[in-house]
């Protein structure tokens, strides 16, 4: 048996077994094994899937742009920020991911809040009917990631 079936083995298995996996892209994985067992894994960099409150901090909101201090692979904080507003949609007051969203032009109170290690968007969101508001909220861990650095989409 070779080393890279041996390798493709053990890779399938840590991803079918590993559930930060699914939060994570890996850019570069070296596993070192023996015949028996696991003795390391190394992890060469990453692209977190969403999640960006796991590697960034002082986050905050400015009219419609979420604005961070966002780590690096090689742990450099970098200022970085994106206008949620190209990507988020009120729809009948409910917001919705959505290319071209423009939700600021339907919502009011707009600010962000930490919860359970998620970042959350909260707004007065106008209804259908243009005359009433509700409580909208949205997890922007879902879609907003931290791309070496800078705040992007991933939708």
């Amino acid at each position: 048996m070779s080393i890279n079936h041996i390798n493709n083995i053990v890779v399938s298995f840590f991803k079918a077994h590993c559930i930060f996996i699914k939060d994570y892209s890996v850019i570069g994985l070296d596993i070192v094994i023996s015949d028996r067992v696991f003795i390391q894994t190394q992890f060469r960099g990453f692209k977190t899937m969403g999640k960006f409150t796991l590697t960034s901090s002082n986050i905050t909101l400015e009219g419609s742009v979420l604005k961070a201090v966002s780590k690096t692979t090689a742990q450099e904080d970098v200022q970085t920020s994106i206008d949620l507003n190209d990507y988020i949609e009120n729809i009948d007051g409910t917001l919705t991911w959505t290319k071209g969203g423009n939700f600021k032009a339907t919502s009011r109170n707009i600010k962000v809040e930490s919860s359970s290690g998620n970042t959350i968007l909260r707004a007065e969101s106008q209804k259908a009917n243009g005359s009433s508001w509700v409580d909208a909220s949205l997890n922007l861990d879902e879609k907003i990631t931290n791309n070496e650095g800078t705040l992007k989409y991933d939708g």
